[in-house]
């Protein structure tokens, strides 16, 4: 076995995970279809040569991305603040203004769409899961969507002038091979050296200090780290510019451009950051196991004492909360703000997505934050309908 980003043998067990759903963001639209939801193991491994975190368990076959893919977060205002700043940023500091942009796996379409409008861009998004029925653009004039893969026959002759990729790269299985392959498309359109990427994926720094074990999810099967990250673009040729560390550290943004063709790679040395995080990666596992351990005992509490339990926040911490804490005996449902959720069920435990409107019907005695980011919005929101529930943080 070796790293999937550096090709090294020097790895290290982290975590095992037996039998989490394949996917936490695919809409089940039964009670039947949830528990019947395939699963399958992570084993979370570290490379001690670049510092990559990733599933060594997963099978690239359990997963087949398609229409009823769902994972926006824009729909809260918390969100959207960040989004907008990002933008602004990009816009203002970075010079995405007048520009051509392609936007890999765009999704929805809805950040490349407020880009575009902000900056006076036009923009390109690829995304074969894209499905119109489910999605408006509002400028068409400026952005278009492409239900297909970028390939180097695609970027051809090509102005190019951003890569945009949010939230992908973690689900790539070969992430080395795929960051060359996004260098040979690019390279293969005007004026390569000019073009900027920008990349944001999910931190795993966070996760690891802040012990986010709800982050673990199956169709993650990398998980990059400020340095590791680095490490992967310079290996794939390119000139990374600068890493950050965004929304309340959860996130991980890099700006690169394409290095010279015939440049040897500049890869970055280990340093201290490296080996505190390989410290922390030792520690993780037994305290994630202790803390799955106390959740199930709050679940089994609460359960015990007929507590209704709702949990805030249908995306991925809240699925693999639910499914790690065996939280059947007590969680009766999940709210989520984004609307195309409604009306479904949870990956592997079946509890019903509902609207905030829904609460009124249900009466939570506890309501359990699963991101802590969205605290004060869900607290307010629940204020301002008169609900008082305990209110939890994951």
């Amino acid at each position: 076995m070796r790293c999937t980003c550096c090709e090294s043998s020097h790895l290290f067990d982290v975590l095992c995970l037996e039998g989490v759903p394949v996917f936490c963001n695919v809409l089940c639209e039964t009670v039947e279809d949830a528990r019947a939801f395939p699963r399958h193991d992570i084993r979370l491994v570290m490379c001690r040569e670049c510092g990559h975190l990733y599933n060594a368990a997963f099978d690239p076959a359990q997963v087949e991305y398609s229409g009823t893919y769902e994972n926006a977060l824009h729909f809260s205002s918390v969100f959207r603040e960040y989004q907008a700043r990002l933008i602004e940023e990009l816009v203002e500091r970075d010079g995405v203004r007048g520009k051509h942009i392609v936007e890999l796996g765009c999704g929805d379409a809805s950040f490349l769409s407020a880009l575009c409008e902000k900056g006076a861009n036009t923009g390109i998004g690829y995304d074969p899961a894209f499905d119109p029925a489910r999605a408006t653009i509002p400028n068409p004039d400026r952005v278009t969507v492409r239900r297909e893969l970028f390939t180097p026959a695609t970027a051809a002759g090509q102005r190019i002038d951003v890569v945009c990729c949010r939230h992908v790269l973690e689900h790539i299985d070969t992430p080395n091979t795929w960051l060359k392959g996004v260098r040979d498309s690019v390279a293969r359109a005007t004026r390569p050296a000019d073009t900027l990427l920008f990349f944001e994926v999910p931190n795993a720094a966070y996760m690891l200090r802040a012990l986010a074990i709800w982050d673990l999810i199956y169709e993650h099967c990398n998980y990059f780290m400020p340095r590791a990250m680095a490490r992967a673009f310079q290996r794939a040729g390119f000139r990374v510019d600068r890493t950050d560390e965004v929304y309340s550290g959860q996130f991980l943004t890099l700006r690169a451009h394409l290095a010279p063709a015939n440049a040897p790679a500049a890869i970055e040395p280990r340093s201290t950051e490296d080996e505190s995080n390989e410290t922390l990666s030792h520690q993780f596992g037994s305290a994630c196991r202790e803390k799955i351990s106390q959740w199930r005992s709050r679940f089994g509490g609460w359960g015990k004492s007929g507590k209704r339990v709702v949990l805030w926040g249908a995306g991925t911490k809240g699925v693999m909360l639910l499914n790690l804490a065996d939280a059947d005996r007590a969680a009766v449902g999940v709210v989520d703000l984004n609307p195309r959720k409604h009306g479904h069920f949870i990956a592997g435990t079946g509890q019903p997505i509902l609207s905030p409107g829904e609460l009124a019907s249900v009466k939570p005695d506890v309501v359990i934050v699963v991101n802590p980011v969205y605290e004060a919005e869900i607290r307010r929101d629940l204020a301002s309908r008169g609900h008082s529930p305990e209110v939890v943080l994951a």
